[in-house]
């Protein structure tokens, strides 16, 4: 039997994306770390991270997540 996990909806998605819009970017970075607690192995928020991290300059940080 295959172990099937949920997907993220388009919601989860659209309020990472409204609160990096808004300029809240610590809490943009919280809420993907709390997604990937219950979406494990989603590629879609490792580039987030990946991304968020290199735009505060954390390089190394960035390339563990991309």
């Amino acid at each position: 039997m295959k172990n099937i996990q949920p997907q993220l909806t388009k919601e989860q998605i659209d309020h990472v994306l409204s609160l990096y819009s808004n300029g809240q970017f610590q809490n943009t970075i919280d809420a993907i770390k709390n997604l990937k607690e219950n979406y494990l192995n989603v590629p879609l928020l490792f580039n987030l991270l990946g991304t968020y991290y290199k735009l505060f300059d954390s390089f190394d940080v960035s390339l563990k997540m991309f």
